[in-house]
């Protein structure tokens, strides 16, 4: 019959063959101490504390979250998948096995060049993102998952942040599964100007209360607009749905206390967003659909973006699916501008400071010496983000090429392109179907991003890095061709990316390449110092943007 080896009795003396010896012991808690040392270390996960004040606190029955605000074990389920963490993957880099003063630093398998650094990322849950945004204060980052989900994250460096989602919210009415498209947080301070441009009294009343922080409103292809307390996950508020109009574009004014809505049924909705006025709250207050007279035709197919100019509260402007971006004025209720070109399949529309240009971005990727703009007719749409068709009726074609340019907003004439490729400068690469382009909050720099599409391994493992050559003094590299996503500068096509440029000089000076799908969208922190960006693969990048060290690269 085998033996059994006896457990050592404290204070014997005894030694036996089958025992182990104090200096083996000795040994054995070495090597394990060796091994730990050598295993990297967790972020402890951090706890997002927000002052109580006019905040509102869940109800006992809100899923997903606790009295408190905190994440439960069901929300990150339901975002991960059954029995899933979103926190599985670990987080590696410089200092790792240090102590708790060290910085953690993510690693990424991607291309980066430039003035551009990786400070977080996390899971999407196997989801595409639609639209990202980071709150005013920055430290909250909300993305529309194609899952129909709004995951919200506490996006830092090493154990300032968290893989995990501070909240994953979901829509009252959730059975058709449809995405989020399109999300933004309200204004913690509601501006001064007047709800109604025809009745200028109609600003937030002085005896209003306090407006409560952290809110973000979502937008859905089923018609819903939907706003939660996002740290606690309480829903506030929603519009009424309009039947059979898909959500695409969304956007708080900075100058009155307005939101303004737009979609698929080619309709632009402003609604009452001011404090303290009881049942009148949201309502809608105007809808702008119609051009004027040999000026402007309005939209003719589904509206993607839509953006409040910032100084003038009667301006916004609006782009889609029918090539055109149409200058609207809420003093007449009509299109007073429209501008031929861009073919805006995504939040690709930005002011210049004063309001005086217009960057756009655009997935059109043929010259426009092969586009006919006098052209009516126009293809049926179709459910992807990059479908839709072509003509719209009247005006005049502008000249240019590429994907990202700058119009003038009073002529609406191109005032001059953004070159989104110098080293293939008339070949596929310099025309990227682009889905997301914006001006940083100083608008010391254009951000913007594309792609032609997923490719294989998108979601699940991260890309095969593009090679990075390094450039000469004063440059910072140059990304080759290789592993981009669809080919690049050898003869394949456009590659998924994202690109920094300077609004000064505009010209690259940071860029991120190698995702395995298209950049759908991008935010900035109101500081410039941080950029994130999602689409279609499956993680959401923050990268860390020094703007007071701009340094061009080759592209």
């Amino acid at each position: 019959m085998p033996t059994t080896t006896p457990r050592p009795i404290a204070g014997s003396t005894a030694k036996s063959a089958t025992s182990l010896t104090q200096q083996q012991q000795q040994q054995k808690q070495q090597q394990q101490q060796q091994q730990q040392q050598l295993q990297p270390s967790r972020p402890a996960q951090p706890v997002v504390k927000r002052s109580s004040g006019s905040l509102p606190t869940a109800s006992p029955g809100t899923p997903g979250t606790n009295r408190k605000g905190t994440l439960t074990k069901s929300s990150v389920s339901l975002f991960g998948g059954a029995g899933s963490s979103l926190g599985a993957s670990p987080i590696s880099g410089p200092g790792a096995s240090g102590g708790a003063s060290a910085i953690l630093v993510p690693a990424t398998n991607l291309a980066e060049v430039g003035n551009l650094k990786c400070i977080w990322h996390a899971p999407s849950g196997s989801a595409a993102v639609h639209a990202t945004a980071f709150n005013d204060t920055g430290d909250l980052l909300a993305c529309g998952l194609a899952s129909g989900r709004v995951a919200v994250f506490h996006p830092g460096v090493g154990a300032a942040g968290s893989q995990d989602p501070v909240a994953v919210l979901l829509p009252p009415s959730s059975e058709l599964q449809v995405p989020a498209t399109v999300v933004a947080w309200r204004p913690t301070t509601a501006p001064p100007g007047p709800v109604d441009m025809r009745d200028l009294e109609s600003v937030q009343p002085a005896n209003a209360p306090p407006r409560a922080r952290d809110v973000v409103v979502a937008g859905f292809p089923d018609g819903q607009v939907v706003a939660w307390h996002a740290p606690s996950g309480q829903l506030l508020w929603s519009l009424p749905v309009v039947p059979d109009n898909q959500i695409f574009g969304l956007e708080f004014s900075p100058l009155a206390p307005v939101l303004v809505t737009a979609g698929s049924d080619c309709v632009i909705r402003i609604y009452d967003d001011r404090d303290g006025i009881g049942a009148n709250g949201h309502r809608l207050v105007q809808k702008l659909r119609h051009g004027t007279e040999d000026v402007s035709a309005g939209h003719t197919n589904r509206i993607f973006c839509v953006r409040f100019h910032p100084t003038r509260p009667e301006l916004l402007m609006s782009g889609g699916w029918d090539s055109t971006i149409q200058i609207w004025d809420r003093t007449t209720g009509t299109a007073i501008k429209s501008i031929f070109r861009p073919h805006v399949c995504g939040d690709s529309l930005d002011w210049d400071a004063d309001g005086t240009r217009i960057l756009a971005g655009s997935r059109a990727t043929a010259s426009l010496s092969s586009m006919n703009f006098s052209s009516s007719t126009q293809t049926s749409p179709s459910n992807s983000r990059g479908g839709g068709g072509g003509g719209s009726s009247g005006g005049t074609a502008v000249t240019g090429d590429g994907c990202l340019n700058l119009y003038n907003a009073r002529t609406g004439a191109l005032a001059e392109g953004v070159a989104w490729s110098l080293l293939d400068a008339s070949g596929p690469r310099s025309r990227c179907p682009l889905y997301t382009a914006r001006f940083s909050a100083s608008r010391r720099f254009i951000v913007a991003g594309g792609g032609p599409g997923v490719t294989a391994g998108a979601f699940g493992t991260n890309a095969a890095p593009a090679a990075v050559s390094t450039g000469g003094p004063g440059v910072a590299g140059t990304v080759s061709s290789s592993g981009g996503g669809g080919g690049g500068g050898g003869g394949g096509g456009s590659v998924n990316e994202l690109k920094v440029f300077s609004f000064a000089s505009r010209r690259c000076i940071a860029m991120v390449a190698g995702l395995q799908g298209a950049v759908y969208a991008a935010a900035v922190t109101r500081d410039d110092r941080r950029v994130a960006f999602a689409g279609a693969f499956d993680r959401v990048y923050v990268y860390a943007l020094d703007p007071n060290a701009p340094q061009e690269v080759i592209y």
